[in-house]
């Protein structure tokens, strides 16, 4: 089974090498066996149709970012670039409670969620840490649970975000069911941007006439009304009619979310034939995102979507936005405080640290040659007959005829008092076929 050591173990040749793998593999089939278990099975690989679909959208008019983990057309709220690495930007959940119960909602997952859908949160107290801890604060929002059960204290929050950090971008999560001009009233002078979530009617299409209501409404009061919704797959038919009523109703733009099984309610994702992406993450870690795992099909959908708006000549934002592109801020935050050590790269890619490890023979072989050079920047395991470089030495080893080596990835993890540096992941790369500079290139 190929995941994300982009290998089966048996193509790795050397039985130290495959023996220290071992247990990467042995994560990602609990995944998986854990998927089954709930009765969900696993999609087919859409690795080349999901690039041919990539190449298509042109990428002087449709920006990829995030080293492809979204895209977008046109506009996007400033709070999405934030939320990139999460400097300075956040969110506060106001509450859990909310005035609807949609089978697919992800916030079953909060580990509060019992608590929170019964009671508030102080945001106002979690801002002011916030922002004392960081200096300065971007951006900020409300999420729930619907937050417009709670209107005043909505209002309240932002307010006073207003009046201690009056540069900051404020938006607002909302269904849309409970806004009235009384309810967004107050929020005119101290809110930048609504996002709305759009539900599909159970048939699977949009009521578009009381869509196109909601929206006006919102545009009257906030400056920047964004509509945020998953993508469901085979859902692009359905999907155009309600892109082109965002585009005519002139919002500010759209997010299309890669759609998520949030580990709760699995039978009623299985009787609608949704299955797991293919490769669920790029990188298979203790992710704190509360959103679930991805469902096969909704990013080709997304993407179609995005597509489709720059083929119809959309004037609003269209942003694609994956579930990857949620996790990199984490990997940033854990890591931005401890410089890469001597062996390691900090990733501008997903912010992960990196080295490079060859084993046995091919240890052997460039550990000679790394004396050679005199660099420092290695280590040698003679006991385990392992050696750990910073990638760029691979540049040294071109010539050297190695078999094979493993890019290893590490995080900083709290342990207690002491912050601890743990290797995560690892990915095999066959240096028979792949130049050292391609290796590090794709670091």
């Amino acid at each position: 089974m190929a995941g994300w050591v982009h290998t089966e173990l048996d193509a790795i040749r050397d039985p130290g090498f495959r023996t220290y793998a071992e247990p990467y593999f042995r994560k990602e089939k609990r995944l998986f066996d854990a998927l089954n278990a709930e009765g969900l099975s696993i999609g087919p690989d859409r690795t080349q149709e999901t690039t041919a679909l990539f190449q298509s959208l042109p990428a002087k008019v449709i920006r990829r970012c995030n080293d492809g983990r979204s895209f977008h057309l046109n506009e996007r709220s400033p709070a999405c670039l934030h939320c990139q690495t999460a400097q300075g930007a956040t969110t506060f959940i106001l509450t859990l409670a909310c005035n609807r119960d949609c089978f697919f909602c992800t916030n079953r997952n909060q580990h509060n969620y019992a608590e929170l859908s019964q009671h508030l949160n102080n945001v106002t107290e979690a801002f002011n840490h916030f922002l004392a801890a960081e200096g300065r604060v971007r951006s900020v929002a409300l999420t729930g649970g619907e937050p417009l059960l709670f209107p005043e204290n909505c209002t309240e929050f932002f307010r006073h975000v207003r009046q201690v950090s009056p540069r900051t971008h404020t938006r607002l999560y909302t269904n849309g069911d409970l806004m009235t001009e009384e309810v967004l009233t107050p929020l005119k002078p101290v809110l930048d941007e609504i996002r709305i979530g759009i539900k599909a009617e159970e048939n699977g299409s949009f009521n578009l006439s009381r869509i196109a209501r909601t929206l006006s409404l919102a545009k009257r009061f906030i400056p920047q009304v964004t509509v945020e919704m998953p993508v469901l797959p085979d859902s692009f038919n359905t999907m155009k009619p309600l892109l082109d009523l965002l585009n005519q109703a002139q919002i500010f733009s759209v997010n299309l979310l890669e759609y998520l099984f949030p580990w709760q309610k699995a039978a009623d994702y299985a009787a609608r034939g949704f299955k797991v992406k293919h490769r669920p993450y790029r990188i298979l870690y203790n992710y704190t995102y509360a959103g679930g795992v991805p469902v096969d099909g909704s990013e080709l959908e997304a993407l179609r979507c995005v597509r489709y708006a720059y083929e119809n000549d959309f004037s609003i934002g269209v942003h694609y936005c994956s579930l990857e592109n949620k996790l990199t801020s984490q990997i940033f935050q854990q890591n931005r405080h401890l410089p890469a050590g001597p062996t390691e790269i900090q990733s501008l890619k997903d912010y992960f640290f990196k080295s490079i490890k060859l084993f046995g023979a091919d240890g052997r072989k460039a550990y000679a040659r790394m004396l050679d050079e005199g660099s420092g920047r290695f280590q040698w395991n003679e006991t385990d007959q392992v050696l750990e470089l910073h990638p760029e030495e691979l540049l040294h080893l071109v010539d050297a005829d190695l078999t094979e080596a493993a890019v290893t990835y590490a995080v900083v993890e709290q342990d207690g008092c002491q912050k601890l540096v743990r290797e995560v992941h690892l990915e095999h790369f066959d240096l028979q076929n792949r130049h050292p500079k391609e290796i590090l290139e794709s670091l």
